[in-house]
């Protein structure tokens, strides 16, 4: 439970930093460096960025936060098994 709890937070913090994965409710992935602006959020990319309503995110994937969960707890099997699924996505 401690552990889940801890991957929720750190994908909360990673809402207003760097994100892998912006996963859409029309099952689009989007890709980039995300940003919080309230109701909607930023997402930039290499060439250039673009504002989605939050209402249409379904959920976000950061591996920062991954990889600090892992710094933490070196064995959570959750974190290792998503931030490979990340890596492989590349």
């Amino acid at each position: 439970m401690r552990t889940g709890l801890t991957i929720l937070a750190m994908m909360l913090l990673g809402f207003a930093a760097a994100a892998d994965g912006v996963h859409l409710k029309d099952g689009r992935k989007i890709e980039g460096k995300v940003t919080d602006l309230g109701d909607r959020i930023r997402i930039e990319r290499s060439f250039g960025s673009m504002t989605i309503d939050k209402a249409e995110v379904d959920r976000i994937e950061a591996r920062e936060a991954y990889e600090k969960v892992l710094k933490l707890q070196p064995s959570n099997a959750e974190a290792k098994k998503r931030l490979e699924e990340l890596r492989k996505a590349k």
